[in-house]
């Protein structure tokens, strides 16, 4: 006769309290759910989870490392942000962060060839020449967002990053 136990057990959908005994081959299990456990599976059991747990350890030193760059590329960018935000006027700022809020993060649009290229509202002829100088902050009237003019800009080719779509 083995050792025996009162347990709590619990082996896929089954579970219960009661005692547990322990031979030479096997593990025994006799309460709400009766069940038994070679212990070659216990061990083969173990040794797998040991090899989960150094293969999930190695990949969370990965992934730790990795958030430590992402964590300094991102401190440097805000301080780059908030260089640039120190030399902005804050009504413009505040138009900027404004529209940035209430289009998912994108306040700025390309107006080419008469069009807002977010939206894809046509611009009145004066709005558009008016963006055309660069010179003032213009909005698009449709999607309020911040407009600019790029001279002699292309058509995104299949090979070049498309303009993100409101």
């Amino acid at each position: 006769m083995g050792l025996e136990a009162r347990c709590r057990a619990s082996f896929g959908a089954k579970s219960g309290e009661g005692m547990a005994r322990l031979e030479e081959k096997e593990i025994t299990f006799g309460g709400g759910a009766k069940f038994k456990i070679a212990l070659a599976d216990v061990k083969k059991a173990e040794a797998e989870l040991k090899s989960v747990e150094k293969a999930v350890s190695g990949e969370r030193q990965v992934l730790d490392e990795e958030v430590k760059a992402l964590q300094a590329e991102l401190d440097k960018t805000a301080a780059a942000r908030n260089a640039l935000v120190a030399q902005i006027d804050r009504h413009t700022l505040a138009i900027f962060e404004t529209t940035a809020k209430g289009r998912k993060g994108i306040a700025v649009s390309e107006a080419r060839d008469g069009m807002c290229m977010i939206c894809h509202v046509r611009l009145r002829p004066q709005v558009f020449n008016e963006v055309r100088r660069n010179d003032s902050i213009i909005q698009c009237d449709s999607c309020r967002r911040i407009l600019y003019f790029v001279e002699n800009a292309q058509a995104p080719t299949a090979t070049s990053p498309a303009v993100p779509q409101a």
